[in-house]
Parts: structure tokens; sequence; C-alpha cells
């Protein structure tokens, strides 16, 4: 540290006021500045000034040695210093101005007139920029930029950082504005120094703590990443995996309906297969009494009569009513299978032919007629129950995969009424779990499925539950 003698004014509202004179374009001009003391917004100012020329005399205006500064229209706030301020200089011969205080005006109306100087003299002990000192220096000027040492008690008042002396019952600097209550704590240099260092450390701990901080955050988003993207390839393995498995699913399914439909007979068309059918099958180890007669359509029934029959040709199975018969091949001979039991092709001939009375008028019509007709008699069938009974059976011969509900609806779609719909429904003998099996084959043909994605899609084309679940298991779920 440094002593320092200083003198401040008492009586004064300005401090620092320095001046200077120039000459532009032939004309002597001052240039002064000061900084307000007071405690409001400074107004006008009143200066009394001595000049001097280029040899230091004393340059007299009218007469008298002082001439007077006024500058007005002000509005300087307090602690603060005045920018640069212009007057024009009395005489042209003035090289050198001094001013003093005169009279000064506030923006609360209040004027104070510096009758004379109250000169206080004092001491501080001025801080060096080096070692401990600069460093608590650098600190103190975070609170005000002008200071140059501690705050000091003295019994009649007490010196602020910048240097300044303040009245005892000063709540602030007079040049700086800075509150004494702040200032309590910063008059003893080892203590600031320990407190900057307490802080420095704190400071230092902090940083630390946000930089481990920061580095587990980013080693939390890698770890997370990486479990993304484990998450992903575990992923990515998994619809392989997936995908793998329904292939094969598809691939069994195919050569399980491949090797179900390798001991049946299958056809092309509804039609070849009612051809290739029609005769008399005789029945292993059994009567006459217990012979199938198939004709074009139809099944003759000793007690029913003409009984129409639904044909499935791709699977090689074909309905009578209600029951199932499975067509079996073995190398070039056909065979059916019906209740459990095997039936053999009669060899054709007049002896195998039906009789004369099971073949009457009515069996001699034609094909489409006579699968019109079904069960019920010829004169209480309509024309329009006639045809619809047609378009159902072709389409369930031909297409086939059509459940009660699909089928409903494509028969209203081609203009049928409810009637005739029903009527053909009742009568073409479908076996809809059957049909639902057919749509299954189809639908896996065409692309893989999952077991329930497979039922959905069955459900979904009208057929229920129980019928969607056999379709799915015949196509090997």
């Amino acid at each position: 540290m440094q002593t320092i003698e200083k003198t401040v004014d008492q009586n004064a509202m300005l401090e620092e006021l320095s001046c200077r004179a120039e000459v532009r374009n032939g004309q002597p001009i001052g240039f002064l500045r000061f900084r307000n003391l007071g405690g409001g917004r400074l107004r006008a100012v009143k200066l009394r000034g001595y000049g001097t020329n280029a040899f230091g005399e004393c340059v007299c205006v009218n007469g008298s040695s002082a001439f007077t500064v006024l500058l007005q229209d002000l509005d300087i706030p307090p602690h603060a210093m005045s920018p640069e301020l212009t007057f024009p200089l009395p005489a042209a011969e003035m090289r050198a101005v001094t001013l003093q205080e005169d009279m000064t005006k506030f923006a609360d109306g209040t004027i104070h007139t510096h009758a004379e100087s109250a000169p206080r003299p004092y001491q501080i002990e001025e801080l060096s920029g080096a070692g401990q000192e600069g460093m608590v220096l650098q600190y103190l000027r975070t609170i005000t930029s002008s200071a140059v040492c501690l705050y000091a008690e003295r019994e009649d008042g007490w010196i602020c950082l910048c240097g300044r002396w303040n009245e005892r019952g000063a709540e602030s600097c007079a040049r700086c504005g800075t509150s004494r209550k702040r200032l309590l704590t910063l008059s003893d240099l080892d203590e600031v120094a320990q407190f900057l260092k307490r802080r420095r450390r704190q400071e230092e701990e902090a940083q630390q703590k946000k930089q481990e901080e920061t580095l587990r955050r980013a080693e939390e988003q890698r770890l997370a990443e990486e479990r993304r993207l484990k998450r992903r390839k575990r992923l990515g393995m998994a619809i392989t995996a997936v995908f793998c498995v329904l292939v094969m699913i598809g691939i069994s399914a195919v050569f399980i309906n491949y090797a179900l439909l390798s001991s049946r007979g299958t056809y092309d068309s509804a039609e070849q297969m009612a051809h290739a059918l029609e005769g008399v099958w005789a029945p292993e180890g059994g009567g006459a009494e217990d012979e199938l007669i198939l004709g074009y359509g139809y099944v003759k029934d000793p007690e029913l009569g003409d009984v129409q029959i639904g044909y499935i040709p791709s699977r090689g199975i074909f309905y009578i009513g209600e029951e199932k018969v499975v067509v079996r091949r073995e190398e070039a001979k056909a065979y059916l299978e019906k209740g459990g039991r095997l039936y053999q092709k009669a060899p054709e001939g007049p002896a195998d032919t039906p009789p004369a009375s099971d073949t009457s008028e009515a069996s001699k019509e034609p094909t489409s007629e006579k699968s019109a007709s079904s069960s019920a008699p010829r004169d209480t069938v309509t024309l329009g129950e006639k045809n619809a009974l047609e378009n159902a059976l072709r389409y369930l011969n031909n297409l086939g995969g059509f459940s009660r509900e699909g089928l409903a609806e494509q028969l209203e779609f081609e203009g049928y009424s409810s009637s005739e719909i029903d009527y053909a429904l009742a009568h073409c003998g479908a076996d809809w779990k059957e049909q639902a099996a057919i749509a299954a084959s189809q639908y896996l043909n065409a692309m893989p499925f999952s077991r329930q994605g497979l039922i959905e899609q069955l459900e979904f084309e009208g057929f229920t539950h129980e019928q969607a679940v056999y379709g799915a298991e015949q196509n090997g779920y």
C-alpha cells in the first residue's frame, strides 16, 4: 500500500473540475468537465473564471481579473461526470483558464452558493495492482469502477473505496454513490483476500460440478443412444425372424396343402367334377341299398329324392346336404370317402343303370333345371329363385371361398331379391366351414398370413369365428 495525501472541499457541489482552452477559427473556446456531488439532478452551473495569456499573465475582462461562465439547461445525474461542455472565452488573448464553483441549481429548485472553500485534508492507503492487493483491488472495482483503496473509518467521517472522504452521517459516497452499508466488510485486506479465495474456490468447485454434470449427461445420452441402437437392432432381428417364420409357415402350408391334396382327386371346374363323378358308386362290403347314384349336380336318395350336390373341385370334395364326401385317388382309380366308408364306382352297363322308375322325365331335364329344383317341388320354385340358386352354385363351384354373408352380398349385387337370395342360400348345399378353408387357402397362396391375421381376415370376409378357425386349421394352422 501507498499513503496518499488528499484534500476535499466540504462545501463544494462540484468536484474534479477541469478546464482547457483552444483557439478554433480564430475564436478562443473553453472546454470543461466536472462531477456532480449534489443529491439531485444538476440543471445549471455558475462558475468564476480567471484567464491568462501565453506568458501566464492575467487577462482582465472589463477591468476585472475574473469573469463569469454560465451553463444552463443541463441534466446531470448525482455522482455522474458531465459530458465535455464548451463556452466562449471573453478575451481573444486567453490561452489558459482556471474555474471555481460559484452557484449550482438542481432539478428540485434548490440553489447552492459556494461562499468559500472548506478544505478537509486526509490520507488514504492506495492499493497497488500486484499480488494480493491487486486481487483485492480487482474485486473492489466490481463494486465501483473508481476503487483505489479499502473502506476506512475516521473519527468525523469515512473513506469510500474511491478514496473520497465523506461526513459521518452520509449514507452513500458523495463521489461514486456507493452505499456505506455495502462497504463495512471491506476494511481489512486479509479478510477480503480470504473471502475472495473462498469464493474463488467455491466458483471452481461449482465449475467442476458443472463440468462433471455435463460429462454425466453426455455419458447418459451416449448410453441411451447405445440402448436405442441395440433396441433397433433387436427389432430388426425380430422382424427378420418373424418374416422367416412366416415364410416357413407359408412354405409349410403349401406343402401341407399339397400333401393333403395329393391323395385327392381334384378338378379344374365343378362341371368337370360333376361329369367325372356321374354314375353308381358301391360301398366296400356293403349292399345295393347303400349305393350312391350321382347325377349331374344331384344325388338320388331313396327317401328324399334328388338332393343337391355342392362341388368344391379344387379341393376334391363335394357336399350332399351337410355331409362331406372326399374324392380319393389311387393311381388311376378314384374312390369316394363318405362317413368313414369307401365307395368304388360300379362298372357302366345296363345292369348298373338306375331303374326306369328312378329316371323319370324330370331326371332327363337339363342339369341346370335339376340343380335349381333341388328338394323343392317344381311348381313352388320361381324363376328368380331358380336363377339365384344357379348363380350361387356357379360361384361356389367355379370360384369357392365364399362366406354365407359374402355370397348373399354377391347375389344382392346382381339384383336378386331377399327371398330369392334366402332360397339360394338354403338350397345351395354349401359347407361354410369348407368355404372358409378354401378362402384361407386362396389368401395363403397370395401372401403370408399369421394364424391370428388369417382368422381375422376370414372374419372380415363374413365367416363366423368358428368357421374362420376351421379354415385356418385346415391349412396348417
